[in-house]
C-alpha cells in the first residue's frame, strides 16, 4: 500500500536514540498511543483508527506468533538491529516492507532455500536490488538462528549475483587537476575535494569530520558504515586547504549558509560540482582514487585497511593486487628489450646552462647500449634544509610519463615538494635532447638538483 500522504491528523513521528522510527497518535493534551503496525499498512492504519475513536487496537493477525511478519518485527528490537549502521537499517527496511506485504503471515518455518532463491531470481533484471534482498535475509535468519527461533539458516550457501561493472568511476589526475583549476583553494568544493582525496574518508564520514576530531595533526573519526575508528594524519595538501577555508567548526564541509550537510544532499551538491568542472566523476571515485594511490606506493592490506577502515581483506586485495600487476607488466616488460648492458642512471645539471632553465637537466650514462633513442622517467622530490633551503633528494626512476606524474604527486604530499621529468636519447653516443618538465608540485628547485 502506498504510504498516505498527507499525514493523517494527530499521528505523530519520532525517531528513537537508536535511530528506529515510532509513530504515536495524540490528541491534543491526551495520552500518546503507540502504532506498532507498518506504516502505510491496513494493519497501521486500523490501530490508527482505534486510536482516535480511543477504542483498543485490534489484534494483530497471524503476526503474534509464527508469521515473517512477527520475526521481522522481534529482529527489528533485537541488538543484531541495533547493531546495523542507519543507512543499512533503512535500506534493509525497504526490502522487509515488500517481504511483508507480500508474504507477511507466511509462517517463517515455511521458508526454504528455495524460497530464498526464488526471491532472488525474481530481481535479476536488478542485481544489486536481488543482492539486497538475501543480504537482508541473512541477517535475519542468522539472528533467528542464534535466538534459536528456527533450526535452519534457509539463506546459508546462496550466492549473490555477480554485479558486471566496476562501480563508481575511478578519479584520473587529469580530473582532480581540472577540479583544482575550476574550484582553487578558498571555495566550498575544494575543501569538499581534498578532504576527501587526502583522508580516504567515505562522503558520510567527510561531512562529519571536524576541528574537534583534529588534534595535534591527527584526525580520528569512528566510521558511519562499521563503526573502524580511523587514526590518520592531516597530510599537508589539506591543512593548507582546511586553513583557507571556508570550513565550519564542527563539521568541514558545509552548506552554502554555514550548516552541515547530509551525505545525500552533499552527494547531490558535490556531483554538480563535477560537472562545473568537466568531471565525470562522483565523490565515491575519489576513495577509490585514494586507495589506488597507495596500493601504487606500496601499502600494505593492513595499511590500507586502517587508512579506509575496512575490517576484511577483501577490499584492499583488490587494489594490492592490480598495483602489484601493474608493477609486475612494468619490470616484465624489460625483458622484452634487447638491452647488451645495464645503465645506471644519475642526476646532474649542466654547469654550462642556465640554473633556472629545465634545458640543464641530464641523464648521465654509466656504460652504453646499443644505438638507439631511449626515453628515461626521473621524478626528485624536494626538502628544505635547515635554514629554509630547498634541496634535492634522491633521484627516482620509473616506467612511464602517468607513473612519473603520480609519483611526484605522491611525494609532494611529504615533501616540500617533488618534479617529474624525461630525457630522450642515445645513451651509446651519450646525447641526450633537453629535459621535458611532465609535471611539478609544490616548491621545487631545478639548480638544486647539481648540489
Amino acid at each position: 500500500m502506498e504510504t498516505p500522504r498527507p499525514r493523517p491528523p494527530y499521528l505523530l513521528r519520532e525517531r528513537t536514540r537508536h535511530g528506529a522510527t515510532v509513530w504515536y497518535v495524540r490528541k491534543g493534551d491526551g495520552p500518546r498511543v503507540r502504532i506498532r503496525g507498518e506504516f502505510g499498512s491496513d494493519a497501521f492504519m486500523a490501530e490508527y483508527r482505534a486510536a482516535i475513536d480511543g477504542a483498543p487496537a485490534p489484534p494483530a493477525k497471524s503476526a503474534g506468533t509464527a508469521s515473517i511478519e512477527w520475526l521481522i518485527r522481534r529482529y527489528r528490537d533485537s541488538s543484531a538491529w541495533l547493531a546495523l549502521a542507519l543507512a543499512t537499517r533503512e535500506q534493509r527496511e525497504n526490502i522487509f516492507r515488500d517481504v511483508i506485504k507480500g508474504a507477511g503471515d507466511v509462517p517463517f518455518s515455511a521458508v526454504t532455500r528455495a524460497k530464498i532463491l526464488d526471491g532472488r531470481e525474481r530481481r535479476l533484471a536488478t542485481p544489486n536490488q536481488a543482492n539486497n534482498f538475501l543480504k537482508s535475509m541473512r541477517g535475519l535468519f542468522r539472528w533467528a538462528l542464534e535466538a534459536e527461533l528456527v533450526a535452519i539458516d534457509p539463506t546459508a550457501g546462496v550466492k549473490g549475483l555477480p554485479i558486471k561493472t566496476e562501480g563508481f568511476r575511478e578519479w584520473t589526475d587529469d580530473d582532480v587537476a581540472k577540479f583544482e583549476s575550476r574550484w582553487p583553494i578558498g571555495t566550498r568544493e575544494r575543501v569538499a575535494l581534498d578532504i576527501l582525496l587526502y583522508t580516504g574518508l567515505r562522503r558520510g564520514d567527510a561531512c562529519r569530520l571536524g576541528r574537534q576530531m583534529v588534534k595535534g595533526g591527527i584526525f580520528r573519526i569512528k566510521t558511519e558504515k562499521n563503526g573502524v575508528e580511523v587514526i590518520a594524519p592531516i597530510l599537508s595538501p589539506l591543512a593548507r586547504t582546511l586553513e583557507r577555508g571556508p570550513v565550519g567548526d564542527l563539521h568541514f564541509i558545509t552548506g552554502p549558509r554555514g550548516g552541515p550537510l547530509t551525505k545525500e544532499s552533499f552527494g547531490n551538491w558535490f556531483r554538480e560540482a563535477c560537472h562545473a568542472a568537466g568531471v565525470p566523476g562522483a565523490a565515491h571515485g575519489l576513495r577509490k582514487a585514494g586507495a589506488n594511490r597507495a596500493a601504487e606506493n606500496g601499502a600494505t592490506n593492513a595499511q590500507l585497511k586502517a587508512i579506509f577502515g575496512w575490517t576484511t581483506d577483501a577490499m584492499p586485495n583488490l587494489y594490492t593486487r592490480k598495483a602489484d600487476r601493474a608493477r609486475m607488466a612494468a619490470a616484465a616488460m624489460s625483458t622484452m628489450e634487447r638491452a647488451e648492458y645495464e645503465v645506471s642512471i644519475s642526476i646532474l645539471v649542466d654547469r654550462h646552462a642556465a640554473p633556472e632553465s629545465p634545458a640543464g637537466i641530464q641523464l648521465v650514462t654509466a656504460a652504453s647500449t646499443p644505438s638507439g633513442n631511449v626515453t628515461y622517467y626521473v621524478v626528485v622530490p624536494f626538502d628544505r634544509n635547515e635554514i629554509g633551503d630547498l634541496a634535492a633528494g634522491a633521484a627516482q626512476e620509473v616506467p612511464s610519463s602517468i607513473a612519473a606524474e603520480r609519483r611526484a604527486r605522491s611525494l609532494a604530499i611529504e615533501h616540500a615538494g617533488a618534479v617529474a621529468f624525461s630525457r630522450t636519447g642515445d645513451p651509446s653516443v651519450g646525447e641526450f635532447q633537453d629535459a621535458t618538465i611532465i609535471a611539478q608540485f609544490g616548491d621545487v628547485a631545478l639548480d638544486a638538483l647539481s648540489e
